[in-house]
């Protein structure tokens, strides 16, 4: 289960990575303009659609990140529930002798 959370993570953050780093390009060949050796028009609508692709990510990381928090909230409580029966289970068994 860890490394299914692991991988998720691991993706969104990677997904969070490119998305940031495009948009970073983007704002780069922009602010070049025609004298910087390429002529880029960004409208209005891409720009809006890069914004909603960047909050959309930001969602899913907080998302992801809640999903996260629960299940291991549920793994610990699990491993708690384990070792309090493991201590009543060694306090209630005679312990045997071996001279």
């Amino acid at each position: 289960m860890l490394d299914a959370q692991s991988a998720l993570l691991r993706q969104a953050v990677e997904s969070h990575a490119v998305l940031r780093e495009e948009w970073r390009r983007s704002k780069e060949r922009i602010m070049l303009g025609p004298d910087g050796g390429e002529e880029v028009t960004i409208t209005l609508g891409e720009a809006h659609v890069l914004l909603e692709l960047q909050v959309a990510n930001q969602v899913g990381l907080r998302t992801c990140f809640t999903t996260l928090q629960d299940l291991l909230l549920v793994q610990f409580s699990m491993f708690a529930g384990f070792a309090r029966r493991l201590c009543e289970l060694n306090s209630s068994t005679p312990t045997r002798s071996l001279s």
